[in-house]
């Protein structure tokens, strides 16, 4: 399995949480957790 795209994930994820909406903050973590579940799903 590849984590090379996972770096951009990453990033784009931290600079959600430097924004100061929470509830963005909240989506934002969702979508990169289901992500990672896709991610984790494939085989």
């Amino acid at each position: 399995m590849s984590y090379g795209h996972w770096n951009l994930d990453i990033e784009g994820l931290l600079l959600s949480l430097d924004t100061r909406s929470q509830s963005h903050r909240y989506e934002t973590l969702f979508l990169f957790l289901s992500r990672v579940h896709r991610a984790l799903s494939l085989p």
